[in-house]
């Protein structure tokens, strides 16, 4: 993305697609937006619940380029988890920080159906047309560390609730290692013990 295009949003705009709600972000002023539109200098952000999507861990050897490295991990991610080769997922990923084998590569793959992605992003679609960004939320928490609100190093777990999500999340050296769904959300703690 050219420094031109970069520069050309003046607000931020974060959609809950779980609950329909949004907030305005311009410059560090946050506040509750009541009805969204579209606009070609907004930048429009979202996330997916642990629930919504399959994240694995895979290896690639260091001789693959880089140029067909998304083509190799989706060969791969279809093989070793044996998903329907009739479905054309949504899968994104991001290299591990930290390499064990000097001849492999290490990759967090995130998995997501299609129809997953049309049902939790519908409504807010509607209203605002297009979504820049759509972030698994384990990935959200390497804010803390990019905004240094935690700066230390080591190794920092996260155990995360929502009312219809929860989850556990390690990061080590302010690294994404492992994230995993938790069975019990809010919604589902308070219908087991209220």
């Amino acid at each position: 993305m050219s420094e031109q295009q970069t520069n050309s949003f003046t607000s931020v705009l974060s959609i809950n697609p779980y609950t329909n709600e949004y907030v305005s972000g311009i410059s560090s002023f946050l506040a509750p937006e009541k009805s969204p539109e579209y606009s070609k200098e907004q930048f429009v952000t979202s996330y997916l619940n642990t629930k919504s999507y399959i994240n694995n861990q895979i290896e690639l050897s260091k001789n693959i380029p880089d140029e067909d490295l998304s083509f190799a991990i989706e060969n791969k991610v279809y093989e070793e988890l044996a998903l329907d080769m009739a479905i054309e997922y949504n899968i994104q990923f991001i290299e591990s920080g930290h390499q064990v084998d000097e001849k492999e590569r290490y990759f967090h793959v995130f998995i997501v159906d299609p129809l997953t992605m049309d049902e939790t992003f519908e409504a807010s679609v509607e209203k605002i047309k297009y979504i820049d960004q759509i972030v698994p939320v384990p990935l959200l928490l390497k804010g803390l560390y990019q905004r240094e609100i935690v700066t230390e190093v080591g190794v920092h777990c996260y155990i995360y609730f929502q009312d219809n999500d929860a989850f556990f999340t390690i990061y080590n050296d302010q690294e994404f290692v492992y994230t995993k769904s938790l069975k019990y959300s809010i919604k589902m703690m308070h219908e087991r013990f209220c």
